[in-house]
């Protein structure tokens, strides 16, 4: 009981159970009302000689996101995580906090993998094959993710992640397999995977089918 009062005095910007944090920004599939195309030479910039390719990768991650629409929502899931892994290692959120939060961050990127794709269908981001793939891979592993470091703490979110990229036959068989996983509570799940929050396997699997779906205007990754 004592647990249940201590969690109904927080303010909504702690609470797991509160509309900031528990679920996650709106929208980010929308479209922009103001159509901003993306050019490689707006992620052209000219480096220090000393800079690390994994620098370069966050300045041309950051350029990308204040030009694209979904840019300030992205930062705000990144928040939304951190803050809900904060309660994953005090062990404070109930199990349909957990179940609840995934689903949704699920679904978020889902959401804006979709739409980065229908960019570069559009013709609204046009760069090359490796920039989009570099600037993909660390948005995802940076922002939309379980990062390796709490990861590495509960082993089962690597299957979270591992959900994120395949293809599911529909958004009711998705959140289902998420709520048949244990939650971090139990200390169970996949070996730790070092440096990535995810394996190369689905990612080489993703970005196939995101490019075919490219090409041919579809967006295999989304559910109906």
């Amino acid at each position: 009981m004592a647990r249940r009062n201590r969690q109904g005095g927080r303010n909504n910007g702690n609470n797991p159970n509160s509309s900031n944090t528990n679920r996650p920004p709106q929208n980010i599939g929308s479209s922009s009302s103001t159509v901003c195309v993306i050019t490689e030479a707006d992620l052209d910039i000219r480096f220090r000689n000393k800079t690390t390719p994994e620098e370069r990768v966050q300045v041309r991650v950051d350029r990308f996101l204040s030009l694209h629409p979904t840019g300030k929502n992205v930062r705000e899931q990144r928040d939304a995580i951190k803050k809900f892994a904060h309660y994953i290692r005090s062990g404070d959120y109930t199990d349909n906090d957990f179940y609840h939060f995934t689903s949704m961050r699920s679904l978020h990127v889902r959401a804006w993998l979709g739409t980065v794709r229908q960019s570069i269908q559009l013709r609204q981001w046009v760069v090359s094959a490796e920039i989009a793939d570099e600037v993909i891979r660390r948005v995802y592993s940076h922002y939309l993710a379980w990062n390796p470091r709490v990861v590495g703490e509960f082993p089962i979110l690597v299957e979270h992640n591992k959900l994120d990229l395949i293809q599911a036959p529909d958004q009711e068989t998705l959140l289902n397999t998420i709520r048949s996983l244990p939650t971090p509570r139990n200390r169970v799940g996949a070996e730790r995977q070092d440096g990535e929050a995810v394996g190369d396997d689905p990612w080489k699997e993703f970005l196939s089918r995101f490019e075919e779906g490219a090409r041919n205007g579809c967006v295999s990754n989304r559910t109906s």
